[in-house]
């Protein structure tokens, strides 16, 4: 018979907590997360090395369902995995700040309700397929970024602009005009990465232009989105495979 006790417990913010509420994290990727924060913060740690012999010991998983987990989670920037100094056992953290999460965020009651009410009193709704819709849709949105963008970082920006519009989302044409603005710096040698999360930190609603000097050279600051993630993803995997031969 099971007996928890009170004074044996992780520690996690309910502002995390809230978030992970709210994520729709599937479950064979939430065991592998939960494994990560039982041993990181149920220990009073940020990161630590966890080898794959021990997600499949705590989460009950196979082997390839662990990585192909690790690997997902990584992808939606909810973990973070590096090598640690060893060059053995691979070091999994958390991502706190989960504005940066690339995963579905459950809609609240209200607005399932104006979604299903759109539905009875549209015509066209009853004769489109959803699929259909959502597709076409998805296919609109995607030709309207440029191959360059950095989306997880764009996804970030959005959450922040929807935050300071009390949860009005951006305009298509404050976007494109927010991207010129953000490619006039990257042109220059800046990275996304510095532009995008200055803006954040700072509750800015626009970008503007650094007063110290890009760290990079401007034409290094071309690789596409796309690239930038195959890279990152073939990484993870070599990652994954060296610590699957250690382990």
């Amino acid at each position: 018979m099971a007996n928890p006790q009170p004074d044996k417990y992780t520690k996690i913010s309910n502002e995390l907590l809230d978030a992970l509420i709210r994520y729709r994290i599937p479950g064979e990727q939430m065991q592998v997360f939960l494994c990560v924060m039982r041993k990181t913060y149920g220990f009073n740690k940020k990161k630590d090395e966890i080898s794959l012999t021990q997600f499949e010991e705590s989460t009950g998983l196979k082997r390839p369902s662990v990585s192909r987990a690790i690997k997902a989670l990584v992808t939606k920037r909810i973990l973070r995995c590096s090598k640690s100094v060893t060059g053995g056992t691979n070091v999994y953290e958390i991502i706190k700040d989960f504005d940066q999460w690339v995963a579905k965020v459950l809609p609240s009651n209200k607005t399932v309700k104006k979604v299903v009410t759109k539905k009875i009193i549209d015509p066209v709704a009853k004769v489109l397929h959803t699929k259909d819709i959502i597709t076409k849709e998805k296919k609109e949105r995607e030709s309207f970024y440029p191959d360059w963008l950095d989306m997880d970082l764009w996804k970030a920006f959005l959450s922040h602009r929807k935050h300071m519009n009390k949860n009005k989302p951006i305009s298509e044409q404050s976007e494109k005009i927010n991207i010129t603005e953000l490619k006039k710096y990257v042109d220059m040698g800046y990275t996304q990465e510095e532009i995008i999360n200055k803006t954040i930190a700072q509750g800015w609603k626009g970008f503007f232009k650094p007063k110290d000097p890009p760290k990079q050279q401007a034409q290094q600051a071309g690789i596409t989105y796309k690239e930038k993630r195959k890279r990152e993803d073939q990484e993870l995997i070599r990652m994954i495979q060296e610590a699957e031969k250690n382990d």
